[in-house]
């Protein structure tokens, strides 16, 4: 993140990194999926979310953080390959809890997103996802079936012309590897999608 050493016309040089040049530029410096990183790349941090407000680069020079300076991290909680963060880093922000998409800005993303889509699908999508997400609350399935990213890939795939049901099976149903919840998973989205729906029956285009 600060950077690294590299050759240049024959001499060792420090290459600067994401982070270094953020802090000496100033700016929004973007941490995504910060509770993946290495609690050794994130100590470097450290003095420059303090006080301090400094960059310590091993060999080279002690820097001052810009005042123009500011740094956002992102992260999904719980999601396997993930860590819980370091309390002194978590500290050093300031956090900001995003509530699960509801009913309207869900409609309004799929509408964004596949603006000719008939609006009597968007409804029957939106409620595939409202279901499965109350399944999830009630422990019935887990949540790897509630994925939005999902969902989405798989209406982009109905739109190229893959058959709807083989779409979700890809972009929802096969992310669980349980012996039961697929089923289940299934059902929900038999219940709301017949079995011979089509391409041109969810988009106008």
């Amino acid at each position: 993140m600060l950077g690294s050493d590299t050759f240049t016309n024959g001499n060792v040089v420090f290459r600067p990194g994401p982070v270094y040049k953020c802090a000496t530029h100033g700016g929004f410096g973007i941490l995504d999926e910060i509770n993946m990183a290495r609690n050794e790349a994130l100590a470097v941090l450290h003095s420059m979310l303090d006080y301090r407000r400094i960059i310590d680069v091993p060999g080279y020079d002690i820097i001052k953080i810009n005042e123009a300076t500011r740094f956002i991290a992102t992260m999904n909680y719980g999601y396997a390959g993930t860590k819980e963060l370091n309390e002194a880093l978590t500290s050093r922000f300031a956090v900001i809890k995003m509530p699960l998409v509801d009913k309207a800005n869900l409609t309004k993303l799929l509408t964004g997103e596949f603006p000719t889509m008939r609006p009597e699908m968007v409804e029957q999508f939106i409620d595939i996802f409202m279901d499965l997400e109350k399944k999830c609350e009630v422990a019935e399935i887990s949540s790897k079936a509630l994925d939005l990213r999902g969902l989405l890939d798989a209406i982009s795939l109905m739109h190229k012309g893959l058959n709807p049901h083989l779409a979700l099976a890809m972009g929802i149903v096969n992310k669980s590897f349980d012996e039961y919840e697929p089923g289940l998973i299934q059902d929900v989205i038999a219940l709301h999608l017949p079995k011979d729906l089509n391409r041109e029956q969810i988009f106008t285009d």
